[in-house]
């Protein structure tokens, strides 16, 4: 970010005052300003899937490039006034920009389907915890064992098969549940099921 931003930082300077940046002093705290102000409406995220860049990173790249800036230029400085003016600045844009949906706070990660490993090592936690503890009773444990199959297997959220707060009818009947031999089948690995799903994601 800090090349990147730095050669952004000239083709800019080049480009609205028509003239390049001073390579002893280095670019004044209006023009840095102006340009955090003009930038951060224009970076885009690097994955493709990603809605909006992240707003940390924005702000630690453009404090990089003050940085930056430091080390290249001999008399660049910024006074104790310049320098919270640029933070102030960053710090409102940043937070227009977040409410507005084009830069994300927190932490985003890739959306992924449950695969059968992570399946099976939740399973597997969940009985040999039951194992090594002890439980009250094993149909609360296989109850939990079944509600992470059926998500992972129906790609469905929790609300989708079990009776949450604020709902009185709303969750997985047996009457959902079909179980029947696959053609040619007689034995219990052979079973298959057809699953009704009837209170999905913005049908409650």
């Amino acid at each position: 970010m800090t090349t990147l931003g730095y050669l952004l930082l000239c083709c800019w300077t080049s480009l609205t005052t028509n003239s390049s940046i001073d390579p002893i002093k280095g670019p004044t705290a209006e023009t840095l300003i102006r340009f955090v102000d003009t930038i951060v409406n224009h970076i885009k995220a690097r994955h493709k899937d990603k809605p909006a860049p992240q707003a940390k990173t924005v702000k630690g790249g453009i404090q990089s490039l003050v940085s930056a800036c430091i080390w290249k230029f001999p008399e660049f400085k910024l006074s104790a006034h310049e320098l919270t003016r640029i933070d102030t600045v960053i710090d409102t844009v940043i937070d227009t920009l977040s409410k507005e949906g084009k830069l994300l706070r927190g932490t985003w990660r890739k959306r992924e389907w449950v695969g059968i490993a992570l399946v099976e090592k939740l399973t597997r936690a969940f009985l040999q915890a039951a194992i090594d503890r002890g439980c009250l009773s094993w149909d609360v444990i296989l109850c939990k064992v079944l509600s992470i199959v059926l998500m992972s297997a129906l790609a469905c959220r929790s609300g989708d098969i079990a009776l949450t707060q604020g709902y009185t009818n709303e969750y997985l009947r047996w009457e959902d549940v079909q179980l029947k031999l696959g053609k040619g089948g007689d034995t219990i690995d052979d079973l298959e099921a057809d699953v009704t799903l009837r209170s999905e994601k913005g049908k409650k």
